[in-house]
């Protein structure tokens, strides 16, 4: 299973998978979601 990993200020925010960081709502989400709609 991959696992992605979000960075921000050299720290790790947010890791999962695709759908359980789309999940979250948070940096990730906003990230793949942009200019989607």
């Amino acid at each position: 299973a991959d696992i992605i990993c979000v960075i921000h200020n050299g720290n790790i925010v947010e890791s999962g998978s695709h759908e359980e960081l789309l999940a979250l709502g948070g940096r990730y989400y906003r990230l793949a979601t942009k200019g989607m709609s």
